[in-house]
């Protein structure tokens, strides 16, 4: 993998523009983790950061919703979130570049240290379901409208959408959206009321790192 010259000085003008130094790209290495995205390390002469990019105009605002996200998830300051440092764009490609932060094995009381993370982070409540602004999930876009109950929202934004694009992409039949139409009327008796909670909403093995103190 190689990252196009075209980002190189554009990520070097966006680090210039938000750190305040004159920063000059030395390298790139090449990271694995993500399916749509590619991503790796930005060496500069001051450091190295970590930036991913992809085409524009298949995922429309993307990395913009990306840095808002993650800088709700920093500002609690409760789990080691990396820093944001900004998005931007070369030709057909947008970007998005990030501290970079180091891994290291983790420690033996690792999971119980983050579970306690989480358990602080999810305490940040709302007074509505949803979020500031349409994300992604994968691929898909995903809308994130303000509801006042966990369940039209679980409904309305999470389920319905995919449901009927998999029916229009044939991968659904009449059937199964009656059983949908079944879960939504259930919902109520399995999913009791919760506040909203700030969470990370994709939280699996590939989306958390094992930090430099383990």
């Amino acid at each position: 993998m190689i990252l196009p010259k075209a980002i190189q000085q554009s990520a070097a003008r966006l680090l210039s523009t938000v750190l305040g130094h004159d920063y000059q790209v030395e390298g790139f290495h090449p990271v694995s983790g993500g399916c749509i995205n590619a991503a790796g390390r930005l060496d500069t002469d001051q450091g190295p950061f970590f930036i991913k990019w992809n085409n524009a105009a298949a995922y429309p605002g993307m990395f913009a919703a990306e840095k808002e996200g993650m800088e709700a998830l920093y500002a609690p300051q409760v789990i080691r979130v990396p820093q944001m440092i900004g998005v931007g764009e070369a030709g057909a490609e947008d970007f998005l570049l990030m501290e970079w932060l180091e891994s290291a094995p983790q420690q033996a009381n690792f999971f119980s240290h983050f579970g306690r993370q989480l358990a602080r982070l999810h305490r940040h409540t709302e007074t509505q379901y949803g979020f500031t602004q349409d994300n992604y999930i994968g691929s898909l876009p995903q809308s994130n409208r303000w509801q006042d109950e966990w369940v039209p929202f679980m409904i309305e934004e999470r389920l319905s959408p995919q449901l009927q694009r998999a029916r229009d992409g044939g991968f659904f039949d009449h059937s199964t959206v009656q059983q949908f139409e079944r879960l939504y009327k259930a919902l109520p008796d399995l999913l009791p009321e919760e506040p909203p909670s700030l969470l990370h909403g994709d939280l699996w093995s590939g989306n958390y790192l094992v930090g430099p103190e383990g």
